[in-house]
């Protein structure tokens, strides 16, 4: 039961981190996708970002991380701007958010839960690297 506590909280410590290392943009939509008053392109009644500007097709399908041998998390990035988190101990979810997303250069912008993170980032074949203040994780390409 220790154990599986102490995955638990590196689990939301990574999601902590994603939260509070990275640079945060506002409230402001202006830049998220490209830099236009609306923010979101002609998706403005969906409320996403306009998947023609703003996303690296590269990014697109389901990454993983590996934790621990029991601990992974897995991102998704959808073509529609949309991305999901998942962090799993022992094949069970056991935390995890959604949101939308935006690519510029080599910055990845997530918006989700009323807040927006940006963090550096790097594709190099199945490898998408994530790189923090403190820390780089590289996820790996996954069916």
């Amino acid at each position: 039961m220790k154990q599986y506590i102490s995955y638990v909280l590196v689990s939301l410590l990574f999601a902590f981190m994603l939260m509070g290392c990275a640079h945060w943009g506002g409230d402001s939509p202006l830049g998220i996708t490209g830099g236009s008053d609306g923010g979101y392109g002609e998706n403005s009644d969906l409320n996403l970002p306009n998947p023609s500007n703003g996303v690296d097709t590269e990014l697109l399908g389901n990454w993983r991380y590996n934790e621990t041998q029991n601990t992974y998390s897995l991102f998704t990035f959808n073509s529609n701007g949309t991305f999901s988190f998942e962090a799993y101990y022992r094949e069970t979810s056991i935390y995890g958010f959604s949101g939308t997303y935006s690519t510029a250069g080599d910055e990845l912008t997530l918006n989700y839960n009323s807040q927006s993170v940006t963090i550096s980032y790097s594709i190099h074949g199945n490898r998408l690297t994530l790189y923090f203040e403190e820390d780089t994780q590289t996820y790996n390409r996954t069916e």
